[in-house]
Order: structure tokens, then C-alpha cells, then sequence
């Protein structure tokens, strides 16, 4: 939920300008993406971290093919919010 408040705000804050969805809404749209995911990954690794007892950097960031998996969802999103 909190990820979701972070990058509504971020597609508020950028579409205040003329043509949200235009070449100038597609950074804003990005950037949104990058809000979402960089919340969504500290949430997530503080819970894996307070509740792993002896928790390391690959355990509580995950797999390089998870967070490529996430990423990859969200991009699909965004072109879909674009199109």
C-alpha cells in the first residue's frame, strides 16, 4: 500500500503539467516505476531481516531473477498505462 501511495504521488506530482502521458509523462511514469519498486524492496527486506536470524545482503534483497521478474510486471504495466 505504501509503495502504491509512493508512486501515485510521484504520477501526481509529474502530471501536473500539460500532457501527463505524453514523451514528458513517460520519465514521470518511469520514475513512478523505479518509486514502486524501491519502496516495495525495503518493505519487503525489512521483514526478511527482522525476521531471518542472521540475515545477509542476498537473503534479504533477493535473487537477481525475482527482482527481474518484478521489474519486467511493472514495465508491462507501465506500456499498458501509456497505450
Amino acid at each position: 500500500m505504501l509503495a502504491c501511495v509512493g508512486a501515485g504521488a510521484v504520477v501526481g506530482f509529474v502530471g501536473q503539467g500539460p500532457a501527463p502521458l505524453t514523451a514528458a509523462g513517460v520519465p514521470g511514469i518511469t520514475l513512478a516505476l523505479l518509486v514502486y519498486t524501491t519502496i516495495n524492496t525495503g518493505l519487503v527486506a525489512g521483514a526478511i531481516a527482522m525476521s531471518a536470524p542472521q540475515p545477509d545482503l542476498a537473503r534479504v534483497i533477493g535473487r537477481w531473477d525475482d527482482n527481474l521478474l518484478e521489474f519486467a510486471t511493472l514495465s508491462l504495466g507501465a506500456l499498458t498505462a501509456v497505450a
